[in-house]
């Protein structure tokens, strides 16, 4: 078997070995074999081969590991079996390739609680998801993502391989994500994401300045609950906002809403939303479009609003195109909203642009 660790005097990610959290070293790194690949305690990362299932192993660094406090430990031949009671393992961690342009943190294993992240520098703040990690945050959002420089950076969530098959679930959210600077917002997923409570979205991604980038949004299934919504986008930057679903898409509100800023005429702040069935208790999908590109909406599944109501602009689909000259192209499959909830279709062209819709089925209310 051979293992490999961080030099504990080196600089990278910008701690010492052992550090967390800005403790003081400890002296050792401590990691968990478990299936075949090693789990990351304390931010820092190993490699072995070949895989020792359910062993624990801490490797010595330079420094003097102590002998008290160790769970069921001793130190045999430099090897610690066993880990102290403060050490247990990290479901996020540190990534190895953090740089001036980017800090990343590789999640993996089991997290049981929201994972957060604010931070000022400009660069892009990543988060992967690792192998079949599992996910299930009883309470509050299960990660939120923030960045707070205008100066830019890029805010990324995303499944690192094909191989993660369990739902992402949160109470409140699963993902939100906020950028106040120039960056862009970037969310793929290969599995269900799901919010189990009744209020919040299941992802939420706002660009909150002019200057902005992309809302990239590219997913599986979204399953919201009894209140909120399953998927809302705001994005008041220069940039796209793009959103594509392979799966089924339901809230307990709206199944997709998606806002962006009357104050960003550039043509590249185009609206593109491409996904399969949708269903909301509100609006299956409510989308107003203030920015200076086009409009395209497809739906290859049914679209469907559940609740009765007697809002006359509320329905299946509610569409505005504010400003510029935008052009609208709304291709559906089958549309209906339930009795009383207004029109199907409810579309609102205030640009200069043409407004295409088709329709491959029925379209009811």
């Amino acid at each position: 078997m051979s293992i490999h660790a961080p030099d504990p005097s080196s600089a990278s990610n910008g701690r010492r070995l052992g550090d967390r959290h800005g403790e003081s070293p400890r002296g050792f790194a401590a990691f968990l074999l478990r299936g075949g690949r090693l789990t990351k305690l304390a931010g820092e990362v190993a490699s072995y081969a070949p895989a020792l299932g359910g062993a624990m192993i801490a490797l010595l660094s330079s420094l003097s590991v102590p002998a008290t406090g160790l769970l069921g430990g001793a130190v045999v031949g430099g090897v610690v079996l066993g880990l102290t009671a403060d050490e247990a393992p990290a479901a996020c961690a540190l990534g190895t390739n953090n740089n001036a342009d980017q800090i990343r943190w590789d999640c993996e294993d089991t997290i049981s609680a929201t994972f957060t992240q604010t931070r000022s520098e400009a660069k892009a703040l990543k988060v992967q998801v690792l192998g079949n990690a599992s996910i299930t945050v009883a309470s509050g959002v299960a990660f939120v993502l923030n960045k707070t420089n205008a100066a830019g950076g890029d805010i990324e969530w995303y499944h690192n391989d094909n191989t993660h098959t369990r739902a992402v679930v949160g109470q409140t959210g699963v993902v939100h994500a906020t950028n106040a600077g120039t960056g862009k917002i970037e969310i793929r997923a290969k599995t269900e994401f799901r919010k189990t409570g009744s209020t919040g979205s299941a992802i939420s991604a706002k660009n909150t300045t002019s200057g902005g980038g992309d809302i990239v949004v590219n997913v599986a299934t979204v399953t919201g609950s009894a209140g909120g919504h399953a998927i809302e986008l705001e994005n008041d930057g220069a940039g796209k906002t793009e959103l594509t679903a392979s799966g089924a898409i339901s809230g307990g509100g709206d199944g997709i809403r998606i806002f962006d800023s009357e104050a960003n005429t550039s043509t590249n702040a185009s609206l593109n939303v491409t996904v399969g069935s949708v269903s909301g208790k509100s609006i299956g999908m409510r989308l107003r479009h203030r920015g200076g590109g086009n409009v395209s909406i497809v739906a290859t599944g049914a679209v469907v609003s559940t609740n009765s109501g007697n809002t006359s602009t509320d329905g299946a689909i509610h569409l505005e195109s504010r400003t510029g000259s935008s052009s609208v192209h709304l291709s559906v499959a089958t549309v209906t909203a339930s009795a009383g909830r207004g029109r199907a279709i409810f579309v609102d062209q205030h640009a200069s642009g043409p407004v295409t819709i088709s329709a491959s089925g029925a379209v009811t209310a």
